[in-house]
């Protein structure tokens, strides 16, 4: 059957295509809190900030901002079923 062999080759070009897409996606995620660590440090050891609470708050507000993106980006792979019932 030519089809079939078709089918799968076309199938296993998708599942390669979604592999590499998540990789891709893991390398943006590693990179991006990578820089968040950095600017945590960097926060850390400065004495720009003066205040040690001033200090605190910003890297509050960085893990803040960071657990959002993570939840929003885990939300977006989440797909709610479709029912279309209505009950009266």
């Amino acid at each position: 059957m030519p089809g079939r062999h078709t089918q799968d080759g076309l199938k296993i070009a998708e599942l390669e295509e979604k592999l590499k897409e998540e990789k891709q996606k893991y390398e943006d995620l590693k990179f991006k809190m990578s820089e968040i660590f950095t600017q945590i440090k960097l926060l850390n050891e400065s004495n720009a900030c003066g205040d040690l609470s001033v200090r605190k708050r910003k890297i509050s507000e960085l893990c803040i901002d960071a657990r959002y993106e993570l939840l929003v980006e885990k939300n977006k792979k989440i797909e709610l079923p479709n029912t279309n019932q209505v009950k009266k």
